[in-house]
C-alpha cells in the first residue's frame, strides 16, 4: 500500500522518458525540447537553423555567437548507400531537418567515433550535444533568388569601391608629399 505511489511515480517517469528520446533517420539520439507549429521542410528544401554545440555540457560553438542562421538542405536519405549511413557517418544536421518542423528546437547526441577523438579538441571530449532550432524554410528557388541577390548587392558595392579607388590613391599620394 505505502510502496504503490513511489512505484506509480517511478513507472510514470520511465514511461515520459522514454517517450522523450527517439531515433533520427541515420541512428541519431533525440529530444524534442520544443514542438513547433510550422511546416515541415520537404527533400531539397532549405531549413535555416541555430545550431549550439555543447562538449561535455559546455557549450563551444553556436550559430547565435555568429550572428546567422545556417542553411541546411533536407536531404533525400534513400539517395545515400547504406555503407554511409548512420550516427558519425552522415551529417547530423541533415537529420535534425528532417525530423524537424519551422519552431521546433531538439538535442541531439552525437557519439563521438574513434575518428573524431584524433582531432585534438574532441580527445578528451566524453560527450557531445547539439541543440537545434528550425527557424525557417525555404525553397530552392527561393534560396537561389536570395543568394543572386546578395551577389548583385556584393557585386554593386565593389564596383563603388573600385570607383573610388583613384580618389583614394590621390588622397594617399598627397598625404605622402
Amino acid at each position: 500500500k505505502y510502496l504503490f505511489f513511489p512505484l506509480l511515480a517511478l513507472i510514470a517517469t520511465f514511461f515520459v522518458a522514454c517517450q522523450g528520446e527517439k531515433t533520427s533517420p541515420n541512428g541519431y539520439k533525440y529530444t524534442v525540447l520544443k514542438s513547433g507549429d510550422g511546416p515541415k521542410a520537404n527533400i531539397g528544401d532549405y531549413a535555416y537553423v541555430h545550431a549550439y554545440i555543447f562538449q561535455d555540457d559546455s557549450l563551444v560553438n553556436s550559430t547565435r555567437q555568429m550572428g546567422q542562421t545556417l542553411p541546411v538542405v533536407v536531404p533525400d536519405f534513400s539517395k545515400i548507400e547504406a555503407d554511409k549511413k548512420g550516427p558519425g557517418k552522415t551529417n547530423p544536421l541533415d537529420d535534425a531537418v528532417s525530423v524537424m518542423k519551422v519552431g521546433d528546437s531538439i538535442s541531439l547526441v552525437i557519439p563521438i567515433t574513434e575518428d573524431m577523438r584524433k582531432y585534438p579538441d574532441l580527445a578528451g571530449v566524453q560527450k557531445m550535444v547539439w541543440t537545434v532550432v528550425l527557424t525557417e524554410i525555404k525553397t530552392k528557388e527561393q534560396y537561389e533568388s536570395e543568394q543572386e541577390a546578395m551577389r548583385k548587392e556584393m557585386e554593386a558595392k565593389a564596383q563603388e569601391d573600385m570607383a573610388r579607388e583613384p580618389a583614394v590613391t590621390a588622397l594617399v599620394a598627397d598625404v605622402v608629399k
